[in-house]
């Protein structure tokens, strides 16, 4: 058992000490384990072709959705305070900029369990945390140049509101002020971009340096596939 905690701090300390991760215990339990459960490549590529078949389901049914009627959101679940915002959209994009699906690998297939659309945690565990413990392991990471495609996103999503005339020269990140996840994700999403912008991104990617504000309060946040 020492050991094992020796290993955790060896590999946890780092990230806790730079302020990247500071939640791997959790509600006073263990929440990032001090192993890996390695997959194969097989594996890899059925769970990306997963994400991009549901994904295109999403992007299909979210629209109709929007368009449905005030008696049918209530029946999905959707409060009665959000039916005007679940039916605002921004033409040209996906639903979401960052969606999560959780899947369960049975004997013989994937099984989506859930679609975290609305909540961004998972983001830093699966990129940040993920490559620093391959690193530390001596492995390969599964998820090796992909945090690109969050840089993408964001700048995506910018160029689509400055297209509709909205103001994006101040970009606003907001969390539970009492959640250490939460908090830690949307500070991890507001550092500036790590990619190298092209000339046509290179002015969204702006808006992360140039004034960026936040404020803890509310759950306006983004998601992605995370891994435990």
């Amino acid at each position: 058992m020492t050991d094992y905690l020796n290993r955790r701090e060896r590999l946890y300390g780092p990230l806790r000490a730079s302020g990247v991760f500071t939640w791997d215990w959790l509600y006073g339990e263990e929440y990032a384990l001090a192993c890996l459960r390695e997959i194969s490549p097989d594996l890899r590529r059925r769970l990306a072709e997963a994400t991009a078949r549901l994904g295109r389901v999403l992007a299909k049914v979210v629209p109709v959705l929007q368009q449905a009627d005030d008696e049918l959101l209530l029946e999905l679940g959707v409060p009665k305070e959000a039916l005007a915002a679940v039916r605002l959209a921004v033409a040209g994009i996906s639903p979401t900029v960052i969606g999560r699906f959780d899947f369960a690998e049975t004997d013989d297939r994937l099984k989506m369990l859930e679609c975290n659309s609305d909540t961004p945690t998972g983001i830093v565990e699966a990129f940040c945390v993920n490559e620093h413990a391959c690193r530390f392991f001596g492995v390969k990471n599964p998820n090796e140049g992909m945090a690109a495609q969050i840089d993408a996103a964001f700048r995506g999503i910018i160029r689509a509101y400055r297209r509709q005339g909205h103001a994006v020269r101040h970009i606003w990140f907001s969390s539970l002020d009492w959640h250490e996840e939460d908090k830690g994700t949307a500070f991890e999403e507001r550092r500036p971009t790590s990619a190298s912008p092209s000339s046509a991104g290179r002015a969204a990617a702006s808006c992360f340096t140039m004034r960026t504000e936040q404020r803890w309060s509310g759950m306006a946040k983004r998601c992605t596939g995370s891994s435990r």
